[in-house]
């Protein structure tokens, strides 16, 4: 029980808990994670380590992924290594009682297999992130053995396994553990192994998409694709173990100290203080700090909202999420406003006498790929659509700058973690992988609006290409339109708002009158919307920073040309990207 909850705190922040909840609920994803959940956890681990398994080999070999709609019988296996396909007749033959386990633990094409994945493993073990999830697999393998191990009533694997576990043990600060660790016995129905099947192929075509197993040299979140911070170092958290039971040799147990310097630090841990580069940060659970806060000031403060002037998490929850991206602004409200706003303005469009703007990262995304089309034939698609349902329009489109963007956490919040290389494609070349996955990826998506506008200007149909995000010039584009017809805009986008709190709209308006434009509102707002994190209006230092963006995003959006370094206004530089304070 214990080493499932070493497993699950070494695991955090990986996107071990998304890939779960593929198949559990996410409130029993935490208590598998936590090691209460012994059943589960146990199956929902080997399901995660057999669909890992299952990306190696094909990393090794050439071996097709199977499908949840495809039997067992109907798994396609002819563009298999030949090495592949023999393990397979050996598998039909022991099966079948033709082989016995001696002979098959003796086969030179099981230790020719053996031998080329070790390689891969070796190979991948020099990235980070494919690192991590190889010392998942690991730390499952053990778990495998130990479960063994408990039903055979084999004493000596017993032991083994427990001396492999613990490392792991100290890297994850289960301390008692390391000087002293039940077992749980599990069904194994014919039911269970066909839901064991299905569950794992729906966890394998999640992982599928967001293969821990590629080139990236960095060590990231799977589902968020958030990078981990410096002192991150749960990937070499057997040898961090290691390193600490190295320097219990020769101390009494009792007298031994074991610090929290010494435990693995994972993706999960929030970056260390600006302030005091020796002071570790620890997880806040908002839930229970809220209820000793409230507990505390009873008898204390006469008013009780004086308690929410200060932060009740470790990131304001109200701008942020669990993953510490910033909440989505709820856009379906402002459209219905707009929507509502300018209803008497409402007529129809008769295709005729209308200049038409259309907004170039909405019309990518309207249009479904063919698979195996070239990507020639794509933008040629595009073409006629555009040529077929509008008449002499102006197509604005976005730019995915190699320089840090304002837009880099919001276009890293849409890849959802799939990780897409970057494709050398030209107009000949046939597209082979999703329309999502190859979009994810900002240097594959400006390779193709380049060869798009190409393409239309060769078709006589003006194209813009904003220097980053094209709300803006979209918007610009449609006011110098209407000086000589009326306009249509074509688009998905909300940001094109009908009005702004007036403060935020002034020019070189002094930053402290700024921060009192936000922070007056949130004061008398925190103590009623404290039922929920995503309701709890920020508390004024994160509130300061919040207005600081909203103001420069503001005067943006009114003017281009206006000079303001975003890293005064509530921005920071990270690994190349902007982020948010």
């Amino acid at each position: 029980m214990s080493f499932l909850g070493s497993i699950g705190r070494l695991m955090a922040g990986s996107g071990l808990h998304e890939v779960l909840e593929t198949v559990y609920a996410s409130n029993a994803v935490n208590h598998m994670l936590s090691g209460k959940a012994v059943s589960r956890a146990v199956r929902g681990f080997m399901m995660v380590e057999n669909a890992l398994h299952i990306l190696l080999m094909k990393e090794s070999f050439r071996v097709s992924l199977p499908s949840a709609h495809e039997t067992d019988t109907e798994a396609d296996s002819s563009e298999c290594d030949e090495i592949v396909e023999k393990a397979c007749e050996l598998y039909d033959r022991f099966v079948a009682g033709e082989e016995t386990t001696e002979s098959v633990e003796q086969s030179i094409n099981l230790s020719e297999i053996n031998t080329k994945l070790v390689a891969t493993k070796e190979k991948l073990s020099k990235l980070r992130t494919s690192s991590l999830w190889l010392n998942f697999c690991r730390m499952t393998n053990i778990l495998s053995k130990f479960l063994i191990a408990e039903r055979t009533g084999n004493w000596d694997r017993h032991l083994s396994s427990i001396q492999e576990m613990l490392p792991f043990f100290v890297a994850a600060g289960h301390n008692l553990y390391a000087n002293r660790p039940t077992d749980q016995h599990k069904e194994a129905t014919r039911a269970r192994k066909e839901r064991d099947r299905v569950d794992t192929l729906a966890i394998l075509e999640y992982l599928t998409e967001r293969n821990p197993f590629t080139n990236d040299v960095s060590l990231r979140n799977i589902e968020t694709g958030v990078e981990a911070e410096p002192d991150v170092n749960v990937d070499k958290a057997e040898s961090t173990g290691n390193k600490t039971l190295e320097l219990m040799k020769g101390q009494k147990i009792l007298n031994y100290s074991f610090k929290k310097s010494n435990q693995s630090i994972t993706l999960a841990a929030k970056p260390k203080s600006k302030s005091d580069s020796d002071f570790l940060n620890t997880d806040i659970d908002p839930q229970l700090m809220f209820q000793r806060l409230t507990t505390a000031a009873n008898g204390l403060f006469e008013n009780t909202s004086e308690v929410f002037q200060y932060e009740l998490s470790s990131v304001p929850s109200s701008i942020f999420d669990c993953n510490r991206l910033p909440r989505e602004a709820c856009k379906s409200n402002l459209a219905d406003a707009i929507w509502a706003c300018g209803s008497d303005c409402i007529h129809e469009i008769d295709g005729e006498g209308f200049q038409y703007v259309l907004d170039g990262g909405s019309l990518l995304q309207r249009l479904p790929w063919t698979h195996g089309d070239s990507f020639g034939d794509i933008t040629q698609m595009y073409v006629d659509h555009v040529i077929r349902k509008y008449k002499d329009p102006v197509i604005v489109f976005d730019s995915y700058p190699e320089l840090p963007s304002i837009k880099d956490i919001t276009h890293l919040r849409r890849t959802k973690g799939i990780i897409s290389p970057n494709i050398n494609f030209t107009s000949s070349m046939p597209c082979k992988t999703k329309k999502e996955l190859f979009m994810s990826n900002s240097h594959n998506k400006q390779a193709l609006i380049n060869m798009l506008c190409d393409k239309l200007k060769d078709n006589d149909i003006r194209c813009k290409n904003a220097t980053d995000d094209a709300d803006l010039l979209i918007a610009l584009t449609a006011v110098d339109c209407a000086l000589s017809s009326e306009v249509v805009v074509i688009g998905e986008d909300t940001d094109r708002e009908k009005k702004h709190s007036q403060v935020y709209m002034e020019d070189f308006l002094l930053k402290d009158l700024t921060f009192f434009a936000g922070e007056n509102y949130i004061q008398s707002n925190n103590w009623k919307h404290f039922s929920s994190g995503k309701s709890l209006p920020p508390t004024s230092d994160s509130g300061k920073f919040h207005s600081l963006r909203v103001y420069h995003q503001c005067q943006k959006w009114m003017s281009e040309e206006v000079d303001m370094d975003p890293t005064d206004y509530g921005w920071e530089i990270k690994r190349g990207n902007f982020v948010q304070f």
